[in-house]
C-alpha cells in the first residue's frame, strides 16, 4: 500500500475521535478578577449540553488544582459540592434553562496579596433576545 493512501485511511480512522476531543459550550463568558495594583487574571464559566460536574476535558477543563498559585493574583474554578476538590480555568457545567435544577454552585479560589479586588463581566452576553435562560 502506497504511503498516500495509508494516510488518508488513517485520518479517516481519526476523524470520529475528533469531535470527541473539543466541545463548544451552549454558553460560556469570561469572569475577570482585577486587584489594587491592576493585575488580572479570568476563568472561563459556562453551560454545555454534554457537560457533566465533573472534570470534562472534552470542555477544555484541566486539574490544575497541583500547580502552585501565582505569586500577582489567580483565580480558580471548581465546583463547591465536589469530593474530587480539583481546579481549573474553565468550568463548564451541566445546567440549563430546561434542566430541573434550579442552580449550580461554582466555586471560586481567589489568590491575592493586594486587596481589595473587582470581579467584573461582559453584561452585553447576558442580554440575549432568543435566549431567556441568559438573562441576569
Amino acid at each position: 500500500m502506497n504511503s498516500f493512501l495509508k494516510l488518508v485511511l488513517f485520518s479517516l480512522l481519526l476523524l470520529p475521535f475528533s469531535f470527541l476531543s473539543a466541545q463548544t459550550p451552549d454558553f460560556s463568558f469570561s469572569l475577570k478578577i482585577t486587584d489594587n495594583q491592576g493585575n488580572q487574571d479570568s476563568v472561563i464559566i459556562g453551560y454545555g449540553s454534554n457537560a457533566t460536574i465533573l472534570l470534562d476535558q472534552n470542555y477544555g477543563e484541566t486539574d490544575i488544582s497541583s500547580e502552585p498559585f501565582d505569586s500577582l493574583l489567580e483565580m480558580r474554578t471548581g465546583f463547591a459540592a465536589q469530593p474530587s476538590g480539583f481546579q481549573s480555568k474553565t468550568q463548564i457545567t451541566d445546567w440549563s434553562c430546561n434542566s430541573n435544577f434550579d442552580y449550580q454552585i461554582i466555586a471560586l479560589s481567589i489568590f491575592t496579596e493586594n486587596f481589595p479586588v473587582v470581579l467584573s463581566w461582559d453584561e452585553g452576553q447576558f442580554e440575549s433576545i432568543e435566549n431567556p435562560c441568559h438573562k441576569a
